[in-house]
């Protein structure tokens, strides 16, 4: 038999058959033909600033991984992939401090850009430990901004003792809360029992890790509350140490009336309020007020030589109710917050000492109050770092001396409302905690007509 020679157009067909196949160099093994998409992800840092070496990686939404790049000198990462949509995951490349960040990207009917911004991050770290110097397991820490907006960053300490929490770099206090059962008592670090006391750690540009705190074994107070009819709910259970100038800590009843309060051992003063809708003492409003009522106002009863204000809140109508024992008494009204009402007691007046005295005899009185609209006044306290200042404290004065005080809170943040007028503002440094040593304002003129924002800086003690 007689075999017939391949031609080599035969051969030449083969090759250009097998060159068809193969897929192009520009797509990413894996890439169905036609489909490959190109998604760029531009990350920048603090300002802006483009970060390079980024490690970028896209996941499907069943967290399959497809693909990673690092970013290029402009910030910028490219992967190729199917159209989809991806989760993006941006690792900064260490000893950078900053922070993972994740998006979502659509790739579908064409190439698509993502842009992430990485925050800048820091480590707050430390140990728990009880006064015999054991190890705290299982406290809860949490780290708060200076912000009220902002949630706390929480962690639980372990079995060491220590803890570690992640953190957007800022300033932050910090508290811990003593494990379920513990009686250990709740303090902000270290050792304060008020955020207005508490240390100011600053982890802007380094990780603070040196953290000691020591709390402090406390002993169970309980019992129940009872009213003619049986247990109360809701009462409050109020103490106040004579130890110390704190305020007054109170707790509440439960349904079976019983209460439970976690303190330091010692004497207190002992305030039991009943619940706002038990009327002890049947006491109904049946007159109308002049003007549009006050609601969520509180009017507050209290004996000429203050002892231990009792108060009440303002329903939707306006009215009130307080029940308390025939004796001589102030009554003051704290206006609604947020509202533009003025603060004062009966009357008018202004101060405690000033105000006038209302007698309540062996039956009911009834006592119509109408509170003055004024303007409002807010800032923010910081000192020369820019770091707001909580627990600074205002005092405005007119003519006839001290008007209104107030005090900022954890984002150095102060609101107070006051009739129109010129007044004389004198701002206090923080009493206690880290910044002890900066410089109160002395007073300076301040005009209120309309809403006024009044910020204030403090200047270091020793620059």
């Amino acid at each position: 038999m007689r075999l017939l020679r391949p031609s080599l157009a035969f051969f030449a067909a083969l090759v250009v058959a097998c060159q068809a196949g193969a897929p192009p160099a520009s797509e990413a093994p894996g890439a169905a033909s036609g489909s490959a998409r190109t998604l760029a992800v531009v990350v920048s840092g603090p300002a802006g600033a483009p970060v390079i070496g980024a490690n970028v990686c896209a996941f499907t939404l069943a967290g399959a991984q497809k693909g990673c790049a690092e970013t290029s000198a402009a910030g910028t990462a490219r992967l190729h992939l199917r159209a989809g949509t991806y989760s993006v995951l941006v690792s900064p490349a260490a000893p950078t401090r900053l922070a993972e960040a994740r998006t979502w990207a659509d790739v579908l009917d064409a190439d698509a850009t993502s842009v992430v911004h990485l925050d800048p991050h820091s480590k707050i770290g430390g140990t728990i430990v009880d006064e015999n110097g054991a190890a705290v397991v299982d406290a809860e820490v949490c780290a708060h901004p200076p912000s009220t907006s902002t949630p706390p960053t929480c962690t639980r300490s372990a079995a060491d003792g220590k803890f570690s929490i992640d953190v957007r770099s800022d300033a932050y206090k910090v508290d811990v809360t003593g494990p379920p059962g513990g009686q250990l008592i709740a303090q902000w670090a270290s050792g304060r029992l008020s955020s207005g006391d508490a240390d100011l750690i600053d982890v802007r540009s380094a990780d603070v890790e040196s953290i000691a705190v020591t709390m402090v074994k406390g002993v169970l107070l309980t019992g129940v509350v009872r009213g003619p009819s049986g247990p109360l709910e809701d009462a409050q259970v109020c103490t106040r140490t004579l130890a110390a100038p704190l305020p007054w800590d109170c707790v509440r009843t439960k349904k079976d009336g019983s209460y439970l309060a976690l303190m330091e051992a010692g004497r207190y003063y002992m305030w039991t309020i009943p619940p706002d809708n038990v009327r002890l003492l049947a006491q109904w409003y049946d007159h109308v007020l002049e003007g549009t009522p006050v609601s969520g106002a509180y009017v507050c009863v209290d004996t000429p030589f203050p002892t231990g204000r009792i108060c009440r809140p303002s329903s939707g109508d306006g009215s009130y109710a307080v029940t308390t024992r025939p004796q001589t008494y102030t009554v003051q009204v704290l206006a609604p917050i947020n509202s533009d009402l003025i603060s004062e007691y009966w009357l008018g007046k202004r101060t405690w000492v000033d105000a006038n005295a209302v007698s309540l005899g062996s039956s009911d009185r009834t006592l119509d109050l109408v509170m003055r609209k004024g303007i409002r006044v807010t800032g923010v306290i910081r000192d020369t770092r820019g770091i707001p200042l909580e627990g600074a404290t205002l005092n405005f004065n007119d003519e006839s001396g001290p008007l209104a005080a107030t005090d900022t809170d954890i984002s150095g943040t102060y609101s107070l409302v006051v009739p129109p007028g010129t007044y004389q503002v004198e701002v206090f440094a923080p009493f206690r905690g880290e910044r002890g040593d900066l410089l109160s304002q002395p007073a300076r003129e301040l005009v209120v007509k309309d809403f006024v924002r009044y910020d204030v800086v403090l200047e270091d003690a020793n620059p």
